[in-house]
């Protein structure tokens, strides 16, 4: 499956460069040169547009079976308004990063596909591992293993190990 991933700041680079570190086949769509410079190297497909502008979005050849991730993190207008082009043209697999309570509540309303909440996650990810190392410490354990499950399909694990 192609994944697309809208916005290019520090998490759509990341997303990018994790995607693509696991073979998966990345479009990744900037608005600034700057932006793109970072990973077009890393991506399948490096394109700089307006994604704000239907046409635009258009070009890009998306359709019901595409797979799309709005990583827009700095403009809660725009990162509706590209959800909104995205639902008109009939993109089902809508990924949105959520901004804040309000992002989230409008969001879910429009039935899009999975919400990533980045603070939910960090949080969770984070919690699950301090409380592994407590547990590890007070048994006198040297390997364990945390685990995540995310929304949407996603999940991870997480071997640690201590000294």
């Amino acid at each position: 499956m192609r994944y697309t991933v809208i916005g290019l700041g520090q998490f759509g680079q990341e997303l990018c460069t994790e995607l693509s570190a696991r073979n998966i086949e990345v479009v990744a769509v900037a608005s600034t040169d700057e932006e793109l410079e970072q990973i077009k190297d890393l991506v399948t497909y490096a394109v700089v547009t307006d994604y704000t502008n239907p046409a635009a979005l258009r070009e890009l050849e998306l359709d019901d079976q595409s797979a799309v991730i709005v990583a827009i993190g700095d403009s809660f207008e725009e990162n509706l308004l590209v959800v909104t082009h995205l639902q008109k043209m009939g993109v089902r697999y809508i990924y949105a990063r959520v901004m804040s309570p309000v992002h989230e509540h409008i969001l879910s309303q429009m039935n899009v596909y999975a919400l990533i909440n980045l603070s939910r996650v960090a949080s969770k990810q984070l919690a699950s591992l301090v409380t592994l190392l407590y547990a590890m410490k007070h048994r006198g354990a040297h390997k364990g293993l945390a685990t995540l499950c995310i929304g949407g399909g996603m999940g991870c694990a997480t071997i640690v190990e201590m000294d």
